[in-house]
């Protein structure tokens, strides 16, 4: 596998080349700066270009189309990542060893799905707007049913009130209904004149790639800033403030949120991860031995870092009436674990894990081109060299990241229609 990155007057060509997969995969990032005002025009903007281009101008011919291109599947997604907000565009299409000619029309369809909409007056096609819209609206609803969801978003405000943390990740309702069309195009052209600019293709390819894909997307034409990525917390309670919140669920959701700071790029991406994982990330983690196995205090429970965001978080499935004695023996394990209460078995068992994971990653063509997005916007290391770096964590490097650990928030939605069984 060689990689390559093309810095281009107007964006970042990354280019992966391997003959392990018999298709490539093309993947476009608008990235701009997180703007709450903005997130709902954001999301709207992939399933408006995915319903209506110029050049396929029905559903049809854009189906014919991609069977034409060998049944290329092509997706659009937003992203919210710390500061940042990213749109991409990603298509999977058979490599030209199987349809010879096949990469430079993939490359231009995806470049005419982006640039091409159907647009009257300064407006996008009503229709396509409108259904946007809908499902947006289905998107946020499915979302607030969930009480998982709904708990995560009211802690992450109380985590970061002052950060993009604490926005809507799909905006509101109330939002989308006094959005107006043409504002949503403005926005558009304002993303794909003003946005950052990264694109990502995998897969067995030679060098023409560049020229194709410059062609392809000659409409870009000035290089942007990219913003900063990570979220940065520069007060620390270090004690936990109690919220609770009824609501008629049928579950109780119990979240623990925690700040991380002045952490190195090391303790970020090796050290805090073990931490975690001893704490709170599998089977035989402390919490979901000690919490759910031994004391059945909840159905669910687990650990995760949210590293772009600077914060860990618990969370827990419970009963609101197993909510105090579930907190109890939450804090008593975090605190084990700050009393240096585990073993370096336990650091093996964390290390073997993310080893198994990390040897995943280059079975999938969709893993390695993630591997190397991260690499580009949070400047983590590649899965190569995270295999040889994870083994060097030790116990006294965990012991020394466990007091950047912040406690925060403990909150508590407790579902009014919890009755008291446990439920998935």
């Amino acid at each position: 596998m060689k990689y390559t990155k093309i810095k281009e007057e107007a964006y970042n060509l990354h280019i992966i080349k391997t003959n392990k997969f018999k298709k490539n995969v093309i993947k476009v990032n608008f990235k701009n700066r997180v703007v709450k005002e903005n997130i709902v025009k954001r999301r709207l903007i992939p399933n408006i270009l995915s319903d209506s281009n110029a050049i396929y101008p029905t559903i049809r011919l854009l189906n014919i189309k991609t069977e034409e291109l060998y049944n290329l599947m092509i997706s659009g997604n937003v992203t919210q990542s710390g500061n940042s907000i990213i749109t991409s565009f990603t298509a999977t299409f058979l490599n030209d060893k199987y349809a010879p000619g096949l990469l430079k029309d993939a490359v231009s369809f995806v470049s005419n799905i982006i640039f091409n909409p159907i647009v009257i007056d300064n407006h996008f096609d009503d229709k396509a707007f409108k259904h946007s819209c809908e499902l947006l609206k289905e998107e946020i609803e499915l979302y607030n049913e969930n009480p998982g969801s709904y708990a995560l978003e009211e802690t992450l405000k109380e985590l970061g009130p002052n950060t993009p943390l604490a926005y809507p990740i799909y905006g509101t309702v109330k939002e989308i209904d006094s959005t107006l069309n043409t504002d949503v195009y403005k926005y558009y052209l304002d993303m794909i004149n003003t946005d950052a600019v990264d694109i990502f293709i995998i897969g067995d390819i030679d060098d023409s790639v560049k020229d194709i894909i410059k062609e392809a997307f000659k409409n870009l034409k000035h290089k942007r800033v990219n913003t900063k990525h990570y979220i940065e917390h520069k007060e620390f309670n270090d004690e936990y403030r109690e919220i609770k919140k009824v609501k008629p669920y049928n579950q109780s959701k119990l979240i623990i949120g925690y700040k991380l700071g002045d952490l190195t790029d090391y303790e970020k991406e090796y050290v805090l991860p073990i931490y975690s994982y001893i704490l709170g990330g599998g089977p035989d983690s402390r919490l979901f031995s000690n919490v759910r196995e031994k004391n059945s205090l909840c159905y669910s429970i687990s650990s995760s870092v949210r590293i772009v965001s600077n914060i860990m978080l618990i969370t827990s499935g419970i009963n609101a009436s197993s909510y105090k004695k579930a907190l109890k023996l939450i804090k008593e394990e975090v605190d084990n674990m700050a009393k240096g209460n585990f073993n370096n078995k336990d650091i093996e068992k964390a290390k073997i894990t993310y080893l198994s994971a990390y040897e995943e990653v280059n079975d999938s063509i969709y893993s390695i081109l993630n591997d190397y997005n991260t690499h580009e916007y949070l400047k983590t290391d590649l899965v190569n060299i995270r295999k040889k770096k994870i083994v060097e964590v030790t116990k006294k490097d965990i012991m020394k990241v466990i007091p950047k650990i912040h406690p925060e928030i403990v909150y508590l939605l407790e579902g009014s229609k919890d009755d008291g069984k446990e439920n998935s």
